[in-house]
């Protein structure tokens, strides 16, 4: 397991191998789990969102920077808050080769 600050002090990515073919990389803000990619045998990862994704302006702002970062999802309106809840609720994110099916978790371990 890995776990690396992302971008400031309060906000962390941990990466977890549970086995050879899948990788786990939760983002974390403070104390709270917002979201985990899952990725099994190097296919598509799947992204899983908690409902604190939306909690704060500052819980936001690195979300976005952390699906950019690792997904490629690049929100380009100026409401990114209600872009990103038009593709949660579609469950999957297209755009030209980027492809990432996207669930709702409550994300309990």
């Amino acid at each position: 397991m890995k776990v690396k600050q992302f971008h400031n002090a309060n906000h962390f990515t941990i990466e977890y191998i549970d086995d050879e073919a899948t990788k786990t990389t939760y983002f974390q803000s403070y104390n709270t789990v917002i979201a985990k990619i899952v990725q099994v045998n190097g296919c598509y990862p799947v992204l899983y969102v908690g409902d604190a994704w939306k909690y704060s302006q500052t819980t936001l702002k690195y979300f976005y920077l952390f699906i950019s970062e690792y997904l490629h999802i690049n929100l380009t309106t100026t409401n990114k808050k209600k872009e990103f809840e038009k593709i949660l609720d579609k469950g999957l994110y297209e755009k030209g080769i980027v492809y990432v099916p996207i669930v709702k978790d409550n994300m309990e371990k």
